[in-house]
């Protein structure tokens, strides 16, 4: 029994992860500015609504430091990311970004993180964790105007890793 309810348990997450990702993609087609996504390794500006590929790179570590302390994201904390200008992702004018979101390292339980605009509350699940997996996934999320997202362990424990990637 335990094994059918963790199955239907991951069919209804990626099904909520789907619509997450098709939401997001209306919402960046239906919002003015850019589409930044990674590539080709070439950054051009687009007009309203165009997609304009980026080179890989990570542009949030909580490992590493890049744009970010080393530290862990406190058990149902929240950071604040910019990532307009960062990465090759223009300054301004971009309306979403598609991701890699990572957790990386260990924690103490299970746990989920949760990304969104920094303007706009959800509780749409990003990515659930668990105490020993390196788990990732894709995500394509809407910027506020000032180019930011906020990050949220939802879980009971501290979240020794995270990396986000301006998505290939």
């Amino acid at each position: 029994m335990g094994s059918s309810l963790q199955h239907a348990r991951t069919r209804v997450l990626a099904l909520a992860t789907a619509l997450v990702v098709a939401a997001a993609c209306l919402a960046a087609l239906a919002a003015p500015g850019q589409v930044a996504q990674a590539d080709t390794g070439t950054t051009q500006q687009g007009n309203s609504g165009q997609f304009v590929s980026l080179p890989l790179v990570g542009i949030y570590d909580t490992v590493s430091g890049v744009n970010a302390p080393v530290a862990e994201i406190p058990a149902n904390g929240s950071v604040t990311v910019q990532v307009a200008g960062k990465g090759g992702v223009p300054a301004s004018g971009v309306s979403a970004v598609a991701l890699n979101i990572w957790k990386r390292g260990g924690s103490d339980g299970y746990g989920y993180l949760v990304l969104r605009p920094s303007d706009k509350p959800s509780t749409a699940v990003t990515l659930y964790y668990n105490p020993t997996d390196h788990n990732s996934t894709d995500d394509l999320i809407r910027l506020t105007s000032t180019g930011k997202l906020t990050l949220t362990n939802t879980g009971p424990n501290p979240v020794v890793g995270v990396l986000l990637e301006v998505q290939r």
